[in-house]
């Protein structure tokens, strides 16, 4: 009856629940930081036993067998180091001069898949109680900004510093995309301003690369300002919490998305005409419209506050199909809450 061979899948989760433990990553396990990470004695002894499982010598069928267990420990100790081939000083056992017969191999190789499954119960079982005592080393979350807090939770002195970034940065993007206050915010797809050192694109995401870079470019210009003579922070404080890279760069995206607000308000405006008396002409064209049908009282013609819920029948729906729905509806919805008044 052949041996069967330890589970090597089993020892490859047991060491890398052991790195977990030990805070150690990479195919050769080094340590994170060498000062934090220091293993205590029972993660050594683990670590030795499965090495100890993982260095067994092999006999000519390529099955493992183990080595001497240690008297005062459950755990297989680390095997010696043994020659690869058999010594000269004893002749080579044949099958007739073999000392084990067929009947006591069998029962041998069954002992040994015995101490195989029991060890690697006995490391599991191990690794679990350290597991206990020390978790796991979690991925570090990024740490909170100032940015993060609302402004009632700030100081004068962070309200002020604050204000002065956003408009340094706000100008710093204007002046790279070429906008002037009440002008014409340029996009990669139109409009465009003549000399613009740098295009945005609003119609794609602030992410897109040259976004990324415009406002990255606007936040080099801001920390050599405030690394400069001519900083407006002076204290190292307030400097250490507002002046690094990742609240500048939350701030310019805030900028990036007031820019963006400018240039979609800008497309409103050429789809409407670019004028508001336009809007308000066609909101009195319907209203006008709903007026000559005879549907609303004086009262309701007078009141400036009226909501009217307008019905128009589809160009595609035949008149008879229109006027069989919408008796339908009125059977259903016996009352409605809102004015409606069908245009046809």
């Amino acid at each position: 009856m052949p041996m069967a061979s330890w589970d090597d899948k089993s020892l490859n989760n047991l060491q890398v629940r052991l790195n977990l433990l030990c805070g150690l990553h990479g195919k050769d396990a080094s340590p994170i930081n060498s000062f934090e990470c220091k293993l205590d004695e029972e993660i050594i002894l683990v670590r030795q036993k499965i090495e100890s499982l993982r260095g067994w010598p092999v006999d000519p069928d390529g099955n493992p067998f183990p080595t001497q267990t240690s008297p005062t420990s459950s755990y297989l100790s680390t095997p010696p180091a043994l020659p690869l081939g058999a010594p000269h000083s004893l002749p080579p056992l044949t099958p007739d001069s073999s000392p084990l017969t067929k009947r006591s191999s069998c029962a041998h190789y069954n002992s040994v898949s015995s101490v195989d499954k029991e060890d690697i119960e006995n490391l599991k079982k191990h690794i679990c109680e350290l597991e206990k005592e020390r978790p796991c080393h979690k991925k570090k979350k990024n740490l909170p900004l100032v940015t993060d807090l609302k402004d009632d939770k700030l100081d004068k002195s962070d309200l002020k510093l604050k204000k002065h970034l956003q408009d340094e940065l706000q100008e710093f993007l204007y002046s790279k995309v070429g906008y002037v206050k009440d002008g014409i915010m340029p996009s990669k797809n139109g409009p465009q301003v003549e000399g613009t050192p740098k295009i945005p694109d609003f119609d794609k995401s602030l992410h897109y690369h040259d976004n990324v870079l415009i406002c990255n470019s606007a936040v080099q210009l801001l920390m050599d300002q405030e690394e400069g003579p001519t900083a407006f922070c002076q204290e190292e404080f307030y400097c250490n919490c507002w002046i690094i890279v990742p609240v500048l760069n939350k701030l310019a995206h805030q900028a990036w998305w007031n820019m963006k607000a400018i240039y979609s308000k800008q497309e409103v405006a050429k789809i409407d005409g670019g004028v508001k008396e336009a809007a308000l002409k066609r909101a009195g064209w319907q209203y006008e419209w709903c007026r000559n049908t005879g549907m609303l009282s004086q009262a309701e013609q007078e009141d400036p506050n009226l909501d009217i819920y307008k019905v128009c029948c589809p160009e595609w729906m035949n008149q008879k199909y229109w006027e069989w729905e919408k008796l339908l509806l009125h059977k259903k919805i016996l009352r409605r809450e809102t004015k409606h008044i069908d245009l046809g």
